[in-house]
């Protein structure tokens, strides 16, 4: 994955992320650590499939 295509999908999906990390834990910094945890395992078991 490239870092266009990262920054892609950060920007996409933060926002919603957070939102639904922030109504299971009603805190702001657990909800932002809750995000970037889950970017980070994105990242870390991200596979590219091969296109047809």
């Amino acid at each position: 994955m490239d870092k266009n295509e990262f920054e892609f999908t950060v920007n996409k999906y933060a926002d919603d992320l957070f939102k639904i990390a922030f109504r299971y834990v009603c805190n702001k910094n657990d909800a932002e650590d809750i995000v970037q945890d889950t970017f980070f395992k994105y990242l870390k078991h991200y596979k590219e499939f091969p296109s047809e």
